[in-house]
């Protein structure tokens, strides 16, 4: 009996460890300081980061080839062949009118300089610091989900009096595999 209930802790702590290795536990994050909260929504001062971005073939974020370029370039596709680590969250951005996904750069890699991709159409972007309202929410990435997360966001930086600059961004923190109520989506504006 007692063996058996060891062998089920062994089989638990290594289900455990192997589920932890693929969701977002333990990848770093850009930082930022929590300035208000209203349920889901924050208001939310971060710090500057820098983004591998590419341009979206399309929507869908598993349609297309720019989760691959971006992959490519932190599996060793640059300068200095170095492999990058993953870090949290995904982001999908608009710029020039561009659909655009990037992967956050990590800050040891920052500070040691951050290597220009060998690979295609793979630009290094800095996301300057500064206000940002936020909107928390679960579910796959899909482009309906996301307009009504943003038309919520919108709506309640209208209530809050709040002045929005420029175009709402989606931040993806989870893998394709984690379950869609357990994914952590977010959608991000900045504001005044």
């Amino acid at each position: 009996m007692k063996m058996r209930l060891f062998v089920t802790a062994l089989i638990l702590i290594a289900i455990t460890y192997t589920t932890l290795n693929f969701t977002r536990i333990g990848l770093e994050s850009p930082e930022y300081t929590v300035v208000q909260q209203d349920d889901d929504f924050e208001i939310r001062e971060y710090q500057s980061f820098f983004v591998a971005a590419t341009a979206m073939d399309n929507p869908d974020p598993m349609e297309g080839n720019s989760f691959m370029r971006l992959f490519g370039y932190i599996s060793g596709e640059n300068e200095d062949g170095e492999k990058i680590a993953m870090t949290t969250p995904v982001l999908r951005t608009e710029a020039s009118g561009t659909q655009q996904m990037g992967f956050v750069v990590p800050q040891n890699v920052v500070d040691g300089g951050i290597p220009a991709s060998t690979g295609e159409k793979v630009d290094i972007v800095n996301i300057s610091g500064g206000r940002f309202a936020a909107y928390r929410f679960s579910g796959a990435w899909d482009e309906e989900r996301f307009d009504a997360a943003k038309h919520q966001l919108l709506a309640w930086t209208a209530t809050q009096g709040l002045q929005v600059l420029g175009s709402p961004m989606l931040a993806n923190y989870d893998p394709p595999i984690t379950p869609s109520f357990l994914k952590r989506n977010e959608v991000l504006v900045r504001i005044q």
